[in-house]
């Protein structure tokens, strides 16, 4: 009986000695991913990640100043005053159409200056 009590305590020293080398041996590897030779690694992937979302910001940034611009471009050659246009007789009383345009230019859109459109009363 005295024998099994000795090499059950034998055992388990021996048991904690293992538990307490293979903690060493984890806390070893912990200190090692965070040691200072994965700075300029983890640095370098950040920098990477930083540039590529700039790239597509950079991107949509262009495409909104692009649609901005066309957008500007026809509110532009659209915008009427009533300085800037002529009044003239329609053949329909009831139904005027207005901003209507004689010398048309631009394409099939039909952009022109201001003072070629002309509103029928």
């Amino acid at each position: 009986m005295m024998i099994i009590y000795v090499l059950l305590t034998v055992f388990g020293c021996i048991l904690v000695c293992f538990i307490q080398v293979f903690e060493q041996y984890i806390r070893k590897e912990q200190e090692e991913e965070c040691a200072s030779t994965n700075y300029p690694k983890a640095i370098d992937k950040n920098a990477e990640e930083i540039t590529k979302r700039i790239k597509v910001l950079r991107s949509m940034n262009a495409q909104k100043r692009k649609v901005k611009a066309t957008e500007n471009k026809a509110c532009k050659h659209r915008r009427i005053t009533p300085r800037k246009y002529n009044i003239m007789r329609g053949k329909k009383a009831g139904n005027p159409a207005f901003l209507v345009c004689f010398s048309r230019r631009g394409g099939p859109i039909g952009l022109v200056h201001t003072h070629e459109w002309h509103t029928v009363v």
